[in-house]
């Protein structure tokens, strides 16, 4: 479970990093790696709209692999999307 929320983790801020070019603040972890980073979002704003190819793509998955949206949370103005991961149509356990 800590592996696959911190991938997702890892994609939402590599989605950060590639949409946004001004940090405006960095937080670090006690072992010195990044924890949080905060972007001006005025500064060049992206939208992914194909997602599966983004998905696929970020991830490396394998031609049986498919990610599925399996819920959406909306706080403090943020977005959070929340996938599963299946192969060949089976359900992966804690790859969400």
């Amino acid at each position: 479970m800590k592996y696959i929320f911190t991938l997702l983790a890892g994609i939402l801020l590599s989605i950060s990093i590639f949409a946004q070019k001004e940090i405006l603040k960095t937080r670090y972890n006690p072992d010195g790696t990044i924890g949080f980073q905060s972007y001006d979002v005025t500064v060049n704003p992206k939208t992914i709209t194909d997602t599966d190819g983004f998905l696929r793509r970020a991830l490396s998955l394998a031609p049986g692999d498919s990610m599925h949206l399996v819920n959406i949370i909306r706080k403090n103005g943020n977005t959070y999307l929340l996938y599963q991961q299946y192969y060949k149509g089976y359900k992966l356990l804690y790859a969400t």
